[in-house]
């Protein structure tokens, strides 16, 4: 067979694979029928847009909770978190329900999407915890995911797009 990565990457990735199946919750995401890399469309406010989710479980009579997957070199949540914060990891969450939510149109209270980061170590024995946003970080990305629509519309409406300047940077 032809492998498309060296052996030491795919020895990480089994391994990295691994330790996020030893989380109970996670493994318990995936195990739920759903598809992989899975693209979501939707138009909001006259924008056409895209999510794709790792790990989206299918429409059932139980809440739909998504996985992004991360990797990092540690996956503690207060580290992570902390990464996330300064990756702005709120408006992919953000923005990501907002498809989501738009193309499944409106569900039952309490029934609403979730999407959650499954974080795994790189290095062994590859620990994964799973980390939802806090509230505020989720208000907030909503703000922020509106308002980037908003420039979208505008910007596709009026043909008019905002660059970097003339000048030397």
């Amino acid at each position: 067979p032809i492998s498309l990565i060296g052996a030491a990457d795919n020895a990480l990735a089994k391994g990295m694979a691994e330790g996020a199946l030893k989380h109970p919750t996670i493994r318990a995401i995936l195990e739920r029928p759903g598809s992989g890399e899975c693209s979501v469309f939707a138009t909001i406010e006259g924008v056409a847009c895209k999510a794709r989710f790792d790990y989206l479980p299918d429409v059932s009579d139980q809440r739909i909770v998504a996985l992004d997957l991360k990797t990092a070199f540690s996956a503690h949540p207060a580290k992570f978190t902390k990464n996330a914060a300064r990756l702005d990891y709120g408006v992919q969450h953000g923005s990501y329900l907002s498809v989501l939510n738009a193309a499944l149109g409106p569900m039952p209270r309490g029934m609403e999407p979730e999407l959650l980061f499954a974080v795994i170590d790189k290095r062994p024995p590859h620990f994964a915890s799973l980390i939802g946003l806090p509230d505020v970080w989720v208000q907030r990305a909503k703000e922020k995911t509106a308002r980037a629509l908003r420039i979208i519309r505008d910007c596709e409406e009026s043909g008019i797009w905002p660059d970097y300047g003339t000048g030397i940077h």
